[in-house]
């Protein structure tokens, strides 16, 4: 059975989407996940994406993609090419959030400083990455 985004009612909108991205035993933010899915998309042929599946309880591993997708499209890291969302595609706050966050030690800098405040959101990750890049562009005297 398939289901439309745009048939949910606004007013029931989570639970409308509740069994369509198969968030019934609830769902964990995964940081590392969001960046895989994010490099995934760069080094793929192509600029557009499968948008989050529609199937009916979906498998633990397509509701895990499909709610983190919409994680990444809330922050504005992806954006969705039509109202269905039947196709995404990586945006220019994506690639950035890449390029500062591509080498290893970047990342998990950022994570460390992300975990050092409670609550810290997908776009607050986006900053903190931001903020890496400028304190060592800083570091080679460059005048940011």
């Amino acid at each position: 059975m398939r289901a439309e985004w745009n048939r949910c009612d606004p007013e029931a909108f989570v639970a409308c989407l509740t069994p369509i991205i198969g968030m019934e035993g609830g769902m964990i933010r995964d940081n590392d996940y969001l960046r895989e899915i994010l490099i995934k998309m760069e080094v793929a042929d192509g600029y557009k994406f499968n948008g989050p599946s529609r199937v009916m309880a979906p498998s633990p591993e397509e509701a895990r993609y499909n709610y983190h997708l919409l994680l990444l499209i809330d922050a504005g890291l992806v954006s969705p090419m039509d109202p269905q969302m039947n196709t995404v595609r990586m945006t220019g706050q994506g690639h950035d959030f890449l390029a500062a966050t591509r080498r290893s030690e970047a990342w998990e800098a950022v994570k460390e400083q992300a975990a050092k405040i409670p609550g810290a959101s997908v776009g607050m990750l986006a900053k903190i990455a931001e903020g890496y890049v400028i304190a060592k562009a800083r570091e080679l005297g460059l005048p940011i």
